[in-house]
């Protein structure tokens, strides 16, 4: 597939990635989200949607850690391939070229972003958000410049949360009339909301695994990493699928 982001991972950018993957932050235990048939309307508000969601999960999950080696936990089996190909053919057909690269790439972009909040030392979610009475949660709350007395000096923010949603807003633009993979990125959207609003990193976890699941099993399938090209940062990701939408059935 062509783009930037396609990649065959090198044996260099394994060793680097399994050796930044080995520094773990402190685990909190959630239950993992709703799959595909627990997807909620999408009128709903951004809360009930997630609350409900969550609650139908507790009853047949189990207990997850959120730490930086359970990022790509799964044991959902992968999408049959001939499954993923018909949909992108029925998804980007009357898609103008320009617009599905703009798309593949925002959303494999906001991927990364969360995927680089989980991992990295230097971002650090899991230390940062776990607690939802922490003040870098400022963060998801408004751009501009930011200064908080023993937390951080004046910097500026580019990006709270609704820039996240916004950025998925156009990709749903897009894409207008295909509602299913509508949905999906609707659900995204109504994650990263829920977070915003109950400084809630449980979250922003989930918003990460269906942003995944859109970017590799959808947008961007099948995802390889030219030669030369750094591998994501928790490279197992590309091994991976959470079966949290409701494109793929």
């Amino acid at each position: 597939m062509k783009s930037w982001y396609k990649i065959v991972i090198p044996v260099v950018i394994v060793v680097a990635a399994v050796g930044g993957y080995l520094i773990f932050s402190k685990p909190q235990v959630v239950t993992q989200p709703a799959k595909n048939n627990q997807v909620q309307e999408v009128d709903k508000t951004a809360s009930e949607n997630t609350s409900a969601a969550q609650e139908a999960a507790s009853a047949d999950t189990p207990d997850i850690v959120i730490s930086k080696e359970n990022l790509h936990m799964s044991d959902v089996p992968l999408p049959d391939k001939n499954v993923v190909e018909k949909v992108q053919a029925e998804l980007f057909k009357d898609v103008k070229k320009e617009d599905l690269e703009k798309a593949k790439k925002t959303v494999h972009e906001l991927h990364m972003s969360f995927e680089s909040g989980f991992v990295y030392e230097a971002e650090n979610w899991i230390k940062k958000y776990s607690d939802p009475n922490s003040p870098g949660w400022v963060f998801w709350e408004k751009t501009g410049t930011i200064e908080i007395p023993d937390y951080t000096e004046k910097v500026y923010n580019e990006k709270d949360g609704k820039w996240y949603i916004q950025q998925l807003e156009e990709v749903k633009t897009t894409f207008a009339g295909k509602t299913a993979f509508a949905d999906d990125i609707t659900k995204a959207q109504e994650l990263i909301d829920e977070a915003v609003k109950n400084h809630d990193i449980k979250s922003l976890w989930y918003a990460h695994q269906v942003l995944h699941d859109i970017d590799y099993w959808v947008l961007n399938y099948p995802i390889q990493y030219p030669k030369g090209v750094a591998a994501p940062p928790d490279w197992k990701g590309v091994e991976t699928y959470f079966g949290t939408i409701g494109v793929i059935d």
